[in-house]
């Protein structure tokens, strides 16, 4: 980096005009895609740079909200060979409650005893949700050998936000996944571990805070001659690109209750065979869903 970096800025005060727009091109798609991340001292500034999404800032969102962060913990570069399929299904009831069941799939296509990444894949996943979710279900989790983690050094000090963390954390029993508050969010942390030429799929089932589902109900003689006043439910989800990651394939899906149907959406969903309507995209950057069911 050292011997790189006065080349670097030798090319960008000597470069001309149009190559000024070919970095401005650039500058965007990475703070876009979140490979750059910006901080700045001022805190003015970076108040303006976070609600631009540049900061790589966890904060939530409006409705529903997911990140799913992964944590490369002694599995060398394995990481660029990492495929990822997130199955995100919120099913909403007729009272305005709703659960999500999510599935993560991490297939990895490195080759056993490659250089960098023919190794397992040992990440640290966290999952992100919004504040006062509850766990109902995890599975396909597996932790390492205890064997492996080392204890502190004596006399190591302890973080004071980690602690605080630490101390209102919680572990699922029946799959070792811990809970813990952060940043405004609901966490749900555990281990996934993948050989080469395998793929690891792991679930989690919650419940979202009362709030999440937005809904509007109107007295039933008006709704019957004035169809547009017809008791509505909204839902929103924020999703949250991890910065530097490779991107992941996102499928969003809604089961909406009995009766209801989407009066207006935003990316387009298709109706499946199962009665949700579902969306896919590519997960290279921050993404906002929304529909309006009637």
């Amino acid at each position: 980096l050292a011997d790189l970096m006065p080349k670097v800025l030798n090319r960008l005060l000597s470069a001309d005009r149009a190559a000024f727009f070919k970095l401005a091109a650039a500058l965007d798609q990475g703070l876009a895609t979140k490979d750059l991340l910006i901080w700045f001292k001022d805190d003015g500034l970076q108040k303006r740079a976070a609600s631009l999404g540049w900061t790589g800032d966890l904060s939530p969102g409006v409705g529903d909200t997911l990140a799913v962060v992964h944590t490369n913990i002694a599995g060398q570069k394995t990481d660029g060979v990492m495929d990822e399929v997130i199955d995100h299904r919120t099913k909403i009831l007729p009272d305005g409650s709703a659960t999500v069941t999510m599935t993560i799939a991490r297939t990895h296509n490195g080759q056993k005893f490659a250089l960098f990444n023919g190794v397992r894949n040992v990440d640290y996943l966290r999952v992100y949700v919004p504040s006062g979710s509850r766990l109902v279900e995890a599975s396909g989790f597996h932790s390492p050998d205890p064997k492996l983690f080392s204890l502190p050094d004596p006399g190591a000090e302890t973080s004071p936000a980690l602690a605080g963390e630490e101390l209102g954390s919680t572990v699922d029993p029946s799959s070792g996944t811990k809970i813990w508050s952060e940043r405004g969010l609901t966490a749900f942390g555990n281990w996934v571990q993948t050989d080469p030429g395998q793929t690891s799929t792991v679930k989690l089932v919650y419940s979202l805070p009362a709030g999440s589902i937005k809904t509007e109900k109107t007295d039933s003689w008006k709704a019957l001659f004035q169809p547009q006043s017809r008791p509505s439910m909204s839902y929103s989800l924020t999703v949250k690109k991890q910065p530097g990651a490779k991107p992941a394939r996102f499928l969003s899906s809604v089961e909406l209750p009995r009766g209801y149907d989407l009066a207006w959406q935003s990316p387009e969903r298709i109706l499946g065979a199962d009665g949700r309507w579902t969306a896919e995209m590519k997960l290279d950057r921050d993404a906002f869903l929304a529909a309006v069911a009637k």
